[in-house]
């Protein structure tokens, strides 16, 4: 018996992962370039035909208290001047991080110590709707060297996060947690896998696990069960300095999205589209074989990659060069009717 199930575990396993990709007739896209101005280490999501981007930004010392300022950023799709608009808040303190763009909301966290965090419901001039604080839970390793929020979303009278704890020694443990907003406490607490390069994200009453050195997205329902497994196509991400492609497949941030039911990934063939509540399969909506922007060899690559809400995508390319000599063009792909 135990021989029989093993087998119909492998054969599930490849029916999963088999047949990842399939041909489509692939849509008409105009590129538009964008002046985006986005910095490094932004976070970025979809609010209709609309680009948001959330970062943060040390202040100076004032009255001997620093504090930390949230800048949001909005490209829209149909704004002629193509610029993009700024506005920013200045938050409580210099330990308040922004988490997520929802539901027209902006969330923030804010780390008392680590061994309490505060997680804040916004408006986009910064004044706090609710707060939800978080106690970590003493069962957690000890001699923790910091802990930090990476996905939140609420689900009715739920909120679901992902609590990633560093340990002195280095050591990831990542935690799925449900919290009722109602009695302000953690009702339920499930240590996920933790590797090097890992992310989650949530997405439309899911989350998403993928690693930035994997070609794997496992799917898991809010509870932390998984549910399935979707293989990224091949082809190119990313060139070299001396212009050779790496060849190699990469589930990171920078090339992969998340909206409704669909994966997105973004390499240099174009950009894919997996229906999660459809076979699973991966087509290729655009074809880049014809497009600059997807086969320039002096570019290191694709750095940020977005799908909105109205089908569009956004895409930025470039070096990845920390000082004034980097390249960087950002694109807005509008879909033709």
């Amino acid at each position: 018996m135990k021989k029989k199930n093993l087998v119909i575990s492998i054969l599930l396993m490849c029916f999963m992962c088999a047949g990842t990709l399939k041909t489509a007739e692939a849509a008409e896209y105009i590129p538009e370039e964008r002046i985006g101005a986005f910095t490094d280490y932004q976070q970025y999501y979809s609010y209709g035909s609309k680009l948001i981007g959330l970062a943060d930004d040390y202040i100076a010392p004032y009255k001997d208290k620093p504090y930390n300022k949230v800048i949001i950023y909005t490209i829209s799709s149909e704004d002629e001047d193509k610029k993009a608009d700024r506005k920013e808040f200045v938050c409580e303190n210099d330990k308040t991080y922004p988490l997520k763009f929802e539901n027209n909301n902006v969330y923030t966290y804010v780390k008392h110590g680590n061994n309490k965090t505060v997680v804040q419901v916004r408006n986009q001039k910064g004044k706090i709707k609710k707060s939800y604080p978080i106690k970590i839970n003493k069962k957690y390793p000890q001699k923790i060297k910091d802990t930090y929020i990476e996905d939140v979303t609420i689900k009715g009278r739920k909120m679901y996060y992902v609590l990633n704890v560093v340990t002195k020694k280095d050591k990831n443990y990542n935690y799925l947690q449900c919290y009722d907003l109602k009695k302000k406490k953690v009702i339920s607490d499930k240590r996920l896998n933790a590797s090097n390069g890992a992310h989650y994200q949530f997405d439309s009453g899911k989350l998403y696990y993928y690693n930035d050195f994997g070609s794997i997205i496992k799917e898991y329902d809010l509870n932390g069960k998984r549910m399935s497994l979707y293989k990224l196509p091949e082809g190119e991400t990313a060139v070299t300095d001396d212009g050779v492609y790496d060849g190699y497949t990469y589930a990171d941030i920078e090339r992969l999205d998340f909206n409704g039911n669909c994966i997105y990934y973004c390499n240099r063939n174009g950009v894919y589209r997996c229906d999660t509540k459809g076979d699973g399969v991966f087509e290729l909506i655009y074809n880049g074989s014809g497009d600059v922007n997807f086969t320039y060899v002096q570019m290191e690559g694709i750095r940020y990659f977005k799908v909105l809400d109205n089908g569009n995508f956004y895409i930025s390319i470039g070096d990845f060069s920390d000082d004034d000599t980097s390249i960087r063009w950002d694109f807005m792909y509008k879909k033709q009717p």
